[in-house]
C-alpha cells in the first residue's frame, strides 16, 4: 500500500509540477525569455513520472530516481518560494501555493519515509529553509524598496492669484502644516483636482502640483514620511518638506498628447493613470 500510494503522489507531482514548467517554457512565445531552469524543471518531472511507476513496483530503487528527479526541479521550484511573497495590488493564486506545497509533499514524501539514511531529515529541512531564506530575501527588499508603503498621488493645476490658498476637492487631507508650508512658499490662489492614483485613504500621500504642462519626465519618489509634495511652477520643480526621506522605488509622471500620466512599476509590469489634461 506504501508503494501505491508514493507512487501516485510522485506522478501527480510530476503531472503538475512539469506542466506548470511546460507553460514557463511557452511563454517563450510572447516574447518571454525562457530560464534555462525551467527546461531542467520539465525534463526532471519527465524522470518523476518514471520514478513513480517504478515506486510502485520496486520501493527503494524508485525512491532514489525521485530524489534525482525532484533535485533537478528544485532549481526552479525550491527559489519559486519568492514568487508567494504578495507585491504591491497583487495576489498570489491559490495555484502557486499548491505546486509549492506539492513540491515539498513529495520531496518530504521520498527523503522522510522508511526505510531512510539518517541525513535524509536535516537535507530536507536545509532545503526548505534554502526556499524560505529566497521569500524571506524578497520580503526584505520589497519592504526596503517601500513596496508595502504605496502613496496615493494627488494631482492638482495650480491658478496662482492673489487670493488665500483654496483646495477644491481632499481639502481634508492637507493638514495644517502642509498649508503653511504651501503658504510659505507663495503658493496661493486655486488648487484644482485632476486626479487621484491609488488609495486616497492611504497613510502615505504624494501631491504634485503643477501651474502648467511639465516638459520633461519627473520621478516621483515615494515619501518614508506620512506625505511629500512635488511643485512645478511652469519653470522648475521643487520638493518639500525639505530633505523628507523617500524609497528608491518612484511614480514617474510623463506628458504626451496634451495629457500627463504617472507611470508605476508592479509585479505583472507598468500601469498607466491620468493626471493631468492640458489644454
Amino acid at each position: 500500500m506504501k508503494k501505491i500510494g508514493l507512487g501516485l503522489v510522485l506522478i501527480i507531482s510530476a503531472l503538475l509540477l512539469g506542466f506548470n514548467a511546460y507553460q514557463m517554457i511557452m511563454l517563450a512565445v510572447w516574447g518571454v525569455p525562457s530560464a534555462q531552469q525551467h527546461y531542467l524543471a520539465f525534463y526532471a518531472s519527465l524522470l518523476l513520472l518514471i520514478a513513480g511507476i517504478i515506486t510502485m513496483i520496486l520501493f527503494n530503487a524508485g525512491r532514489i530516481v525521485a530524489l534525482i528527479a525532484l533535485l533537478g526541479m528544485g532549481v526552479m521550484y525550491i527559489p519559486a518560494s519568492a514568487f508567494l511573497v504578495p507585491a504591491h495590488n497583487s495576489i498570489v493564486t491559490p495555484m502557486a501555493w499548491i505546486l509549492m506545497l506539492l513540491y515539498f509533499v513529495s520531496l518530504a514524501s521520498v527523503l522522510i519515509l522508511r526505510p531512510r539514511f539518517k541525513i535524509n531529515i536535516p537535507v530536507f529541512f536545509l532545503l526548505a529553509l534554502v526556499s524560505v531564506g529566497f521569500a524571506g530575501e524578497q520580503f526584505y527588499d520589497r519592504w526596503q524598496d517601500g513596496e508595502y508603503q504605496r502613496p496615493s498621488l494627488f494631482t492638482y493645476k495650480w491658478t496662482p492669484s492673489n487670493s488665500d490658498l483654496q483646495v477644491d476637492i481632499g481639502e481634508e487631507y492637507f493638514s495644517d502644516s502642509l498649508i503653511d508650508q504651501l503658504n510659505d512658499h507663495g503658493i496661493n490662489g486655486q488648487l484644482m483636482i485632476e486626479g487621484v492614483t491609488g488609495n486616497e485613504h492611504a497613510t502615505h500621500k504624494v501631491f504634485v502640483i503643477c501651474q502648467s504642462e511639465p516638459v520633461l519626465p519627473k520621478k516621483l519618489y515615494y515619501p518614508k514620511d506620512n506625505y511629500l509634495v512635488y511643485l512645478y511652477d511652469g519653470e522648475k520643480w521643487s520638493t518639500f518638506p525639505h530633505g523628507a526621506q523617500t524609497y528608491d522605488s518612484y511614480a514617474m509622471l510623463e506628458t504626451s498628447s496634451k495629457s500627463s500620466y504617472i507611470k508605476q512599476k508592479t509585479d505583472g509590469g507598468e500601469t498607466f493613470s491620468l493626471a493631468f489634461s492640458w489644454n
